[in-house]
């Protein structure tokens, strides 16, 4: 069955998992390659990113080749400068002679700016499409509020519910960068006034907002269960990982507890969020986990 001939049956939910969001990829080469094609699609963190490249029609092989070239370290563009850096040490030793200064005004509000992130997803979301468009559903944070906001092309805009808002998706690439902030290691995103954070922190696994929608059926894919045991854990940045994957997978498996989604949950090596080396690793590990439970999505679809 090709594409073309495939008739939506399901909606598709896509979890975080930084540079493990890369397994996304490798599941929806073989959903289509079945002939399965979502009616809607959701993202959460890096979710968001690669569900925006599908729902606007971009081929998986764009989809793979970007994701293999992927610059990593240069879209980090740190944002503290040298100044800061300098008057940071110098605050040290004046602590030792009884002079207070507060060490904690002179760290940013998150390491990266991400401006260089939104330019590279801008540019990714200017590849030519091959398919039509389906709806998408971007999960975001407002760091303020606390609450969960989804950015949706949906008309008409879904009603809001306990703690969660649905706003018109205006700037695909704002919108993606605002899901993708990891917070304290990127900068919020501001939207319209608004400041928001990674929309992981409420809705890892966006199965529940598809049935909220209106959708029947809901495969989601959970990352967040993979490729934690034996990790080697080698500087701060590890050890953030690991303990908003804990925090996550407990709130994930408590809100998947109360819908019928089939949970796909790909065994992936252990990727720090700096393991750029492994992202073709993790595309091979979605694919290879979509391929062995084939026959069990498609019993759950047809039934």
């Amino acid at each position: 069955m090709t594409e073309k001939d495939a008739k939506p049956k399901f909606a598709l939910a896509l979890s975080g998992g930084a540079l493990r969001g890369a397994a996304h990829i490798g599941i929806i080469e073989v959903l289509l390659e079945n002939g399965l094609i979502p009616s809607i699609i959701a993202g959460s963190s890096a979710g968001s990113l690669i569900g925006a490249l599908f729902a606007r029609g971009v081929s998986t092989v764009a989809m793979r080749r970007a994701a293999t070239a992927f610059p990593g370290r240069r879209l980090i563009d740190w944002s503290f400068s040298t100044w800061s850096v300098f008057l940071f040490l110098l605050s040290l030793p004046l602590r030792y002679f009884g002079i207070r200064v507060r060490i904690t005004n002179l760290l940013p509000i998150g390491f990266i700016r991400g401006n260089a992130l939104e330019n590279y997803i801008r540019q990714l979301l200017n590849l030519l499409p091959v398919r039509q468009a389906i709806p998408l559903l971007v999960v975001t944070t407002d760091m303020y509020s606390g609450d969960c906001v989804v950015f949706t092309d949906l008309t008409p805009l879904p009603k809001g519910y306990y703690h969660t808002s649905f706003l018109p998706l205006k700037n695909i690439p704002d919108t993606v960068r605002a899901s993708c902030s990891i917070p304290g290691i990127f900068t919020p995103k501001k939207i319209d006034g608004h400041y928001y954070i990674d929309g992981s922190i409420r809705e890892n696994v966006p199965a529940d907002l598809l049935y909220r929608v209106g959708a029947q059926k809901v495969i989601a894919v959970d990352l967040q269960k993979s490729g934690m045991n034996n990790m080697e854990f080698r500087n701060f940045t590890d050890v953030l990982s690991r303990a908003i994957n804990i925090l996550l997978d407990d709130i994930s498996s408590l809100r998947l507890e109360k819908y019928p989604a089939y949970v796909l949950a790909p065994e992936l090596p252990n990727v720090t969020l700096t393991a750029f080396d492994d992202i073709e690793l993790c595309i091979e590990g979605g694919r290879k986990a979509a391929q062995a439970a084939l026959p069990q999505i498609l019993k759950y679809l047809s039934g």
